[in-house]
C-alpha cells in the first residue's frame, strides 16, 4: 500500500508499505516423509524483496559439493563490515518453505529536477526486512521451531536511491547497508544496480 504524505508541501511524496510471505506444503502420497523440491522453495536476496543481499544470497545453505567450483560471490556475517569471506562463496542456496519479506519506503520527488519528475524517476528511503527457513517437520514442536527462527534470524537493510519503474520493470540504482545477516549469508554494502517487477501496476 502507499499513502501520500501531505506535510511535504512543496514536493510529491509518499509512504510505501509491503509484506509478503508464503508457506509451500508438499502434495501427494507420503507427503509429510518426504522433503520439498528445491525447486519449489522460496528464495530471498535482492531488488525485489531484500536490498543489499545478492540474489538468493538470504536463508538456508549447504556445503558445495566437490566438483562444483562455481564462484557464489562474496558473503558475510553480523560481525563483518562488507559481507566479505571466502566461505559463503563455497555454499549453494537451499531455498525455504517458509518466508516473509516486508519494506517501508518513503517514495519522494527528487527536488529540482522536473525532467526526471516528467519521466516518473524518483528518489526514495527505504528499510527492507526478511528471512526465509526450511520445515523440518509438521508437529507442534517443529512448527514453534520454525516460527523462533524466523524472529530470531530475520535479515534487515536500510538504503537510499533511485527508482525509474520502466515499461519492463523496476530499475533501481541504491546506496545500501546490511544491519543484519547470518554467518553464511551473501551481501555487500554499498551501490547496488538491480531490476525487479514487484509493485508495478501492468494495468497502466
Amino acid at each position: 500500500s502507499e499513502f501520500p504524505l501531505t506535510f511535504l508541501k512543496n514536493w510529491e511524496a509518499s509512504l510505501e508499505l509491503r509484506v509478503k510471505g508464503g508457506v509451500l506444503l508438499p502434495w501427494g502420497q507420503e507427503r509429510f516423509s518426504k522433503p520439498t523440491y528445491i525447486s519449489d522453495r522460496f528464495f530471498l536476496g535482492g531488488t525485489a524483496d531484500l536490498r543489499g543481499f545478492h540474489v538468493k544470497g538470504a536463508g538456508p545453505t549447504a556445503q558445495r559439493r566437490a566438483g562444483n567450483t562455481t564462484s557464489g560471490g562474496g558473503g558475510g556475517g553480523e560481525a563483518a563490515s562488507a559481507g566479505g569471506g571466502d566461505e559463503a562463496g563455497h555454499r549453494d542456496a537451499l531455498g525455504g518453505d517458509v518466508m516473509f519479506s516486508a519494506k517501508a519506503a518513503v517514495n519522494f520527488e527528487i527536488p529540482f529536477a522536473p525532467s526526471l519528475k516528467s519521466a516518473g524517476i524518483y528518489g526514495h528511503v527505504y528499510g527492507n526486512a526478511g528471512n526465509c527457513v526450511g520445515l523440518t517437520g509438521y508437529g507442534s514442536d517443529q512448527l514453534r521451531s520454525v516460527l523462533k527462527d524466523l524472529k530470531s534470524k530475520t535479515r534487515a537493510s536500510l538504503g537510499v536511491g533511485v527508482v525509474w519503474p520502466s515499461p519492463v520493470g523496476k530499475l533501481e540504482a541504491n546506496y545500501c547497508v546490511v544491519k543484519r545477516a547470518q554467518v553464511h549469508d551473501k551481501w555487500r554494502n554499498g551501490f547496488h544496480f538491480g531490476f525487479s517487477t514487484s509493485g508495478l501496476d501492468f494495468r497502466r
